[in-house]
């Protein structure tokens, strides 16, 4: 009996070692080049599946070189990839790592000593790390974390943090929220949540801070959705396309909301004194949103954002931000006293 059970170890030690690599160069070198081919990227890439490594280099505008080993023996994963990205944005090449795992859980990751990218905004930075973490039906996130963030124009307009998060997480929409504790998970529904963070070495509160969460959004609409801003943005203006365009993105909207889509800004900071928050059940009207905080604090700290984003100089981005508020005002939204401002939307019914 226990020479049966040693040889039923050795096989299955060897079908993990040996057969399960094999498997996976065989799955690889079928799906991979048809992947490839379909997304036109043949012509510049060249594709080696082996018996217990796949490598992968592509050379376009960017160049990739990526290697993969099947099955590692000491690792829960069908591939472990490793290799180098040399892109335009950084002087040196970008380093990526990952799995992708017989469980289910995958992790991708590229990270960079330096960021610098040019043109009307320019960006530049120090150490910058992209992170995809990503569970079958379960929360999976992709965050952006950048140190020495610096975003500028050649209007004198900057934008600056000592580190600058970006994350996007999802997860299968909980029916169980508000309702059965016991109601299954939708499989077409998702659970979003995103968040925005400046932070500054010479400020313990963050320059900005923004949290938004969405749920339950169909999968489908998003999708909609997405394609419809895409087509939006990429048709001329006032031409039969962007026209469409709006009608799909108008239509995938309508979608969200009939499926009960609620919003909330779980929290919205902007410098050290101004903070907004709300709530939008989109079937039942408008959004409900509070705020408080400074108006010159906030002036000051919007000014180099509407700069950068109208491609106005700091001047003319403080008198616009200053007629916003004032129009704002004149609508009720907006209480002032002093230098404080209380913000209400909608404005309560006496």
């Amino acid at each position: 009996m226990k020479k049966i059970l040693i040889i039923l170890a050795l096989a299955l030690g060897l079908i993990w070692l040996v057969a399960m690599p094999a498997l996976v160069g065989s799955y690889l070198g079928r799906v991979v080049p048809e992947w490839l081919d379909e997304a036109g990227m043949a012509p510049t890439t060249q594709f080696d599946a082996g018996w217990f490594t796949s490598s992968l280099q592509i050379e376009d505008d960017y160049a990739v070189d990526l290697h993969g080993r099947h099955v590692p023996p000491l690792s829960l994963a069908w591939i472990r990839i490793d290799g180098e990205l040399e892109a335009p944005i950084s002087p040196a090449p970008i380093l990526i790592d990952g799995q992708f795992g017989l469980t289910g859980l995958s992790s991708v990751r590229l990270e960079a000593t330096e960021l610098a990218i040019g043109g009307p905004l320019q960006l530049d930075s120090s150490a910058s790390l992209l992170t995809l973490n990503q569970g079958l039906d379960q929360v999976s996130e992709l965050s952006w974390q950048i140190e020495a963030f610096a975003l500028s124009d050649q209007l004198g307009n900057l934008l600056s943090a000592s580190t600058a998060e970006l994350a996007l997480a999802w997860s299968p929409s909980d029916p169980a929220v508000g309702g059965a504790a016991t109601a299954p998970k939708e499989a077409d529904a998702l659970d979003l949540r995103l968040a925005l963070m400046l932070l500054s070495d010479s400020n313990p509160h963050p320059t900005l801070r923004l949290i938004i969460e969405a749920s339950p959004v169909q999968r489908d609409a998003l999708a909609e959705l997405i394609e419809g801003l895409q087509q939006w943005t990429q048709a001329q203006p006032r031409s039969t396309a962007r026209q469409f365009a709006l009608l799909t993105v108008a239509g995938a909207w309508q979608q969200l909301a009939q499926s009960g889509l609620t919003i909330r800004l779980d929290g919205l900071r902007i410098g050290s004194e101004s903070r907004f928050s709300g709530h939008w059940v989109t079937q039942a009207g408008p959004p409900d949103i509070r705020g408080e905080g400074s108006i010159d604090a906030l002036t000051r700290e919007l000014r180099p954002i509407v700069g950068l984003g109208a491609r106005v100089g700091a001047g003319t981005a403080e008198r616009s931000i200053r007629a916003w508020i004032d129009e704002i005002r004149q609508r009720g939204w907006l209480v002032v006293e002093g230098d404080r401002f209380e913000f209400r939307y909608p404005v309560p019914q006496p």
